[in-house]
This record gives C-alpha cells, structure tokens and sequence, in this order.
C-alpha cells in the first residue's frame, strides 16, 4: 500500500465516513458515487482519483480498521492475538454491522483470507491450511457479527482458541516467518 499524504489520508476518511452515513440510511446497492462524494464535500473527480468504486471505499476500510490475524499471532500467543482481534473489530462495531447487514460479509472474508494468498513460497498446500484457519476466524467473525457483536472480545477469543486445533500446523511456518519479519 502505498504511502499516503495526511491530507489524502483525511480525504480518504472523509469518504469512507460519507458511505458509511449513506449505508445507515439507504441499500448499499442505491447509493451513488456522487451521493458520497457529496456527502463527503468533495467533487467526484475527488472521489475516482481515490477510488475506483464503493466496494474500494470497503476495502479501504478494512485494510486499516482489520488486523492480520497471523501477524498478530506472530507477535502474541494465539488466545491474545484473537482477544486484540476482536477487541479491534468491537471499536469498528457500527461499520461491521453495516457492512453484514448489507450482505458485504464477502469482504470481510475476502480481507482475513488474504494473508493466505500474500506469501506463495512455503511446502505445498500450506496456503489452503492458512485460508483453512482464516476461514475458522472469519467464520466466527460473521457469527459475532449475526448476534450483534453481543458477546465480549475476551469470550470470543476463548471460544475461538478452544474450537482450533493447539498451535499453528507446522505447514504455515512459512506464514508466521514472513509475518514476523515484515
């Protein structure tokens, strides 16, 4: 990702906050680029130079607001790593819950999966056991997320530590060591 300018990175949030605004008021699927771009108080020519459609304003999003659940893990133990997981998503709860309420919830899986995809060196099949464990976290995310994110980061990061198998499976070294080094 490339480095952005504090006034770029202001303008990208302006937007992102004017699509969010919209989405609690109207089907993702009405809204305009122009409708955000207004609400935002940019033209949108402002807009298309930062992005190239709605679901790139999403994917924005959750690029900044949703940790790497290997990365964490690289740094913390694995029942740490899912509470600051979760703790994260609870801080984004209003945005979650549109994007799930929107029938977005493929980004959300899109976006956990990618560490899987991001390192293609490694022993064969190590990639499907990442999108495996991945899909276990998004899962559960999208769960939380259909009872209201009711339940407490700390619960959800037991529950989920105690449905995986102990440890990571010696075929996602490669994962954890790119993860750590980044």
């Amino acid at each position: 990702m490339a480095c952005l300018s504090p006034a770029a990175q202001r303008m990208q949030g302006y937007i992102v906050e004017a699509l969010f605004q919209l989405m609690a008021q109207k089907p993702f699927d009405e809204i305009t680029a122009g409708e955000i771009a207004a609400r935002a108080g940019v033209d949108r020519s402002t807009y298309y130079r930062h992005f190239k459609s709605k679901q790139a304003v999403l994917r924005s999003f959750l690029d900044t607001a949703l940790p790497d659940p290997p990365a964490l893990m690289a740094q913390n133990g694995r029942q740490e790593a899912f509470e600051e997981f979760f703790t994260q998503c609870r801080r984004y709860r209003r945005e979650l819950l549109l994007l799930y309420s929107a029938g977005l919830s493929g980004l959300l899986v899109e976006r956990l999966s990618r560490p899987a995809l991001l390192c293609p060196e490694g022993p064969a099949g190590w990639q499907y056991a990442a999108a495996c464990r991945l899909g276990g976290v998004a899962g559960c995310l999208l769960f939380w997320l259909s009872r209201q994110m009711q339940d407490d980061p700390a619960e959800m990061a037991r529950m989920l530590s105690a449905s995986l198998p102990p440890g990571p499976p010696a075929v996602l070294s490669p994962l954890f060591a790119a993860l750590a080094g980044a």
